[in-house]
């Protein structure tokens, strides 16, 4: 059924992004020129703050752009009963994830955009014992925290002492009643891209992308010398490509767009011994002008996330569920409301402000893992 699901969602997808390029007619350059500025400076001519390469531009243009995205996740999809039986006996109770997005374009031709995006992440999660005293104290023996460990001259060290010594590392974690937490920051990966224009018209544009991802996001986050969990990494770690298809169109009233994208692995394993699964997505959305420079949006967005692959180097927590590899990877439904702000003269021309509110409307992951409770992105470009 998700097979199928997928399918049929991206195939309808592109279809309609190739049906609108093909059946384009293209109007002449003196009419296209008049309108362009016009049609730049509208508050609805860019596609929702959380859609990227959603857009190129003209010889010569620039955009420098920063996204700031905040996620929340709150509970798992099982009952503690349903994870107790299958083996665990650590499971995740919340998690939040801020990311810092940079980002650049340049075009040095009408048919060609560049682009650079960079990321720094900052991920918290705190956990909780579902199998009391006795098995929270062998989870985490499991996990590496034993109540005694030896400093570097053999004398025994008490678990507090150790914890002092681990406290200028990335990782976190503090007890009581059973509950502890992870925390990792630092940069993600890179990507570069080049959007290539298939047509460029007064109401109606279509590009295709093609990224490479580049490995620069750290893997190998510890806590107390053993691994974080897969999901508290700061990115896939390998090279991979990504590739999308847009079309976007501006009417009279309203502007419209929609976009299939995709994220596929170069190599079958990172340095920690694992990657993240392969990614598709498509997305579909309507922009209204209510003045002059504000907009609103309104967005449907499919990603589907395959399954982990892989397993990390040295023996892993198997009583956590954010370690077990069979609780990664599902199919997401989100909706998505927005607005924007586009400076229109003076100082503020070319300067654009734009947030976006995510809620799932429907979750279907695998094995036992956290569900996504919403996201924010609150962002800010400019164009010169």
């Amino acid at each position: 059924m998700k097979s199928f699901f997928r399918s049929v969602a991206l195939a309808a997808l592109l279809s309609l992004c190739s049906s609108f390029a093909a059946e384009a007619v293209p109007e002449s350059h003196e009419h296209h020129d008049h309108t362009t500025h016009h049609h730049r400076s509208r508050p609805d001519a860019k596609a929702p703050i959380g859609v990227m390469a959603d857009h190129t531009h003209h010889a010569g243009g620039w955009m420098l752009s920063y996204r700031y995205m905040h996620m929340s996740m709150d509970g798992i999809n099982a009952s503690d009963m349903e994870a107790s039986m299958a083996g665990y006996s650590v499971v995740p109770t919340e998690m939040t994830m801020d990311m810092h997005m940079l980002g650049a374009m340049y075009a040095p031709s009408d048919k060609l955009t560049l682009m650079l995006m960079t990321n720094y992440v900052l991920k918290d999660m705190d956990m909780r014992s579902i199998g009391g005293p006795s098995s929270h104290n062998h989870a985490m023996q499991q996990m590496g925290m034993h109540m005694n460990h030896r400093n570097q001259n053999g004398h025994m060290m008490s678990h507090s002492e150790h914890m002092a010594t681990e406290s200028g590392s990335h990782g976190s974690s503090h007890g009581g009643h059973g509950n502890h937490s992870h925390s990792t920051e630092g940069w993600g990966d890179t990507v570069l891209s080049a959007l290539y224009s298939i047509f460029k018209g007064e109401t109606l544009n279509a590009h295709v992308s093609l990224g490479i991802g580049l490995p620069t996001a750290e893997v190998e986050e510890r806590m107390h010398g053993s691994y974080q969990p897969y999901g508290m990494q700061l990115g896939n770690g390998v090279w991979d490509l990504r590739p999308s298809i847009t079309v976007n169109g501006l009417q009279d009233r309203f502007a419209w767009g929609a976009q299939a994208s995709g994220r596929i692995s170069l190599e079958s394993e990172n340095d920690a011994g694992f990657r993240y699964g392969d990614q598709l997505a498509a997305t579909l959305w309507a922009s209204l002008p209510i003045q002059q420079a504000f907009a609103l949006s309104a967005r449907l967005l499919y990603q589907y996330t395959g399954d982990l692959e892989g397993q990390y180097d040295q023996m892993s927590h198997a009583a956590s569920t954010p370690f077990g590899t069979e609780n990664y990877g599902g199919e997401n439904l989100i909706g998505a409301l927005g607005g924007s702000f586009t400076g229109q003269e003076g100082w503020i021309e070319g300067h654009r402000i734009a947030f976006e509110f995510l809620y799932p409307l429907d979750q279907d992951l695998n094995g036992i893992q956290m569900e996504t409770e919403y996201s924010f992105i609150l962002g800010w470009q400019k164009s010169f």
